[in-house]
């Protein structure tokens, strides 16, 4: 899926969710694409946003990873948050988020992949 913050701000204001209410962190996937839909490209800008490759199996594991890490480093720098939400893929990486406090295999892929980088405390100290 494609995407940037302009078409989550459509997307929330589809649903009569807006910053006028809520205090709302938008954050992109973390691979860069080409929009082939000329009708998005014609409603707002580029450049837009994917947070999984599907190329092959081996890039989708890291793109989740890779997209996971993101949104825990924002945790991290940004929160705490109330809640979490996506669209698409991004409520895939959303929901494995939320859930990581009671999933130990991407517990240690993320202390893997965390290895020599920025540990991720607020967001990890959630996994006991």
């Amino acid at each position: 899926a494609r995407s940037n913050s302009e078409v989550v701000k459509l997307q929330l204001n589809n649903l009569r969710i807006s910053e006028d209410a809520y205090d709302i962190v938008y954050l992109h996937g973390v691979i860069e694409v080409e929009e082939e839909s000329s009708e998005l490209s014609n409603m707002v800008r580029g450049p837009f946003y994917s947070w999984l490759t599907t190329k092959n199996e081996h890039r989708l594991n890291a793109s989740v990873l890779d997209s996971v890490c993101l949104v825990l480093e924002a945790i991290e720098v940004r929160g705490p948050f109330d809640g979490i939400f996506g669209f698409s893929n991004g409520g895939l990486i959303a929901t494995l988020v939320a859930g990581i406090a009671d999933d130990p295999i991407l517990q240690d892929n993320i202390q893997q992949r965390s290895t020599g980088k920025k540990q991720w405390t607020r967001a990890l100290g959630l996994m006991n």
